[in-house]
């Protein structure tokens, strides 16, 4: 799970069902994005 906290509000970014040791780079990427989007 990605989640970003906003004073007394946690908001879900993005999740996934990991199957390595890593996560993977398309899912870090969504999270990042959608936490900009949240941002603005």
């Amino acid at each position: 799970f990605y989640v970003v906290v906003f004073g007394n509000a946690m908001v879900l970014l993005h999740a996934y069902k990991k199957q390595g040791q890593k996560a993977p780079h398309d899912d870090i990427r969504t999270a990042l994005q959608r936490m900009a989007d949240a941002l603005t």
